[in-house]
């Protein structure tokens, strides 16, 4: 009876360790994209900062600082835009840890 059981027993685990490879892969992407999205980030983070004291307008009128503000419109739309993107990919993130653990 043991002999008749061996092969089954081959046949599991090398499903199990295929099984292992991939899950091994999933997690893999997983964390590539988890660090790809704390790096994307930091960038927006570190810009924002330089946008805003490169602003500093507390010396300067009203005028100044209402030509400055529509010069940097389109950088604020560039750094709302990329942080749309990454709360995106969160949500895809967090979506697919919700499936894989279902």
């Amino acid at each position: 009876i043991s002999a008749e059981s061996t092969p089954d027993k081959d046949e599991h685990t090398t499903f199990f360790l295929t099984v292992e490879d991939e899950l091994q892969k999933v997690n893999q992407f997983y964390l590539t994209k988890l660090n790809e999205v704390e790096s994307d980030l930091t960038d927006v983070s570190n810009e924002s900062r330089k946008s805003l004291s490169s602003e500093d307008l507390s010396g300067l009128g009203a005028a100044a600082g209402s030509l400055a503000g529509r010069g940097s419109s389109s950088l604020s739309s560039s750094l709302e835009n990329r942080l749309l993107s990454l709360y995106r990919t969160l949500g895809q993130l967090q979506s697919y840890v919700w499936l894989n653990f279902q």
